[in-house]
């Protein structure tokens, strides 16, 4: 049997659940509403194992009683070690979007993940569904990087590398970079965890953003098969 809580209650667990971050068990704050269900509450990567990797995780939000619109709430901003896209009924969301869903409705989800850790790290991402103020469900998965090394190793040095200019218009600049020769690869993400652009970084470092919406975008660039910048930035038009 479920019990029941006060509002008071429901709106304190829903904010403690999401400050801390933690744990991998389903809680269900609102019962007999909304249901979130995670195949796996935790995800390991080992950064030995080199190249890249993307896991999938399948789900599915099951409304029993409720009728209406439900509020997502993901990592944002998103994790330092991961690229997460969150789909949602086939559509891709992020924080604060809305979903509607009936009573006796299922949405199925995914959530694909990819890491592209440097250094051992222990995250948590957690997918929570919230009427207004009072949470409905909420279920995280505990993504470890582990490994004894970091993906760059001692012996190689990283450059210093900026991103000019930074918000960015039409384009962006790699400013630092001292070996074009190098073979410089890089890939861009939307908030969303969404690939975006991606390719061989020119001889003049410089990467056309003027067909990227205005936002927020993280950029990785590789040399060879390792990564030596993973930074932030926007766009502004």
């Amino acid at each position: 049997m479920k019990t029941r809580y006060s509002l008071s209650v429901l709106c304190a667990l829903s904010l403690l659940m999401i400050s801390a971050g933690s744990g991998s068990a389903q809680m269900t704050l609102h019962p007999d509403a909304v249901d979130v269900t995670l195949q796996s509450s935790s995800l390991s990567y080992d950064l030995n194992q080199g190249g890249s990797a993307t896991y999938t995780v399948q789900g599915s939000i099951v409304s029993f009683m409720f009728t209406g619109s439900f509020r997502v709430q993901v990592p944002a901003p998103p994790l330092k070690q991961w690229i997460i896209t969150t789909t949602i009924g086939g559509n891709i969301v992020q924080n604060g979007d809305m979903v509607s869903i009936s009573a006796n409705q299922t949405l199925p989800v995914v959530v694909s993940l990819r890491p592209y850790a440097e250094v051992p790290d222990t995250e948590t991402y957690c997918l929570g569904l919230a009427d207004g103020t009072t949470g409905l469900s909420i279920q995280c998965i505990t993504l470890t990087v582990t490994g004894g090394k970091a993906a760059v190793g001692p012996d190689q040095t990283t450059p210093n590398i900026t991103i000019v200019p930074n918000p960015a218009g039409n384009y962006i600049f790699m400013s630092g970079l001292s070996d074009m020769q190098a073979g410089y690869r890089y890939e861009i993400y939307s908030v969303t965890g969404a690939e975006v652009l991606r390719g061989m970084l020119p001889a003049d470092a410089r990467i056309s953003t003027q067909e990227l919406p205005s936002g927020a975008y993280r950029l990785l660039l590789f040399d060879g098969n390792r990564s030596v910048v993973n930074t932030a930035f926007t766009v502004v038009h």
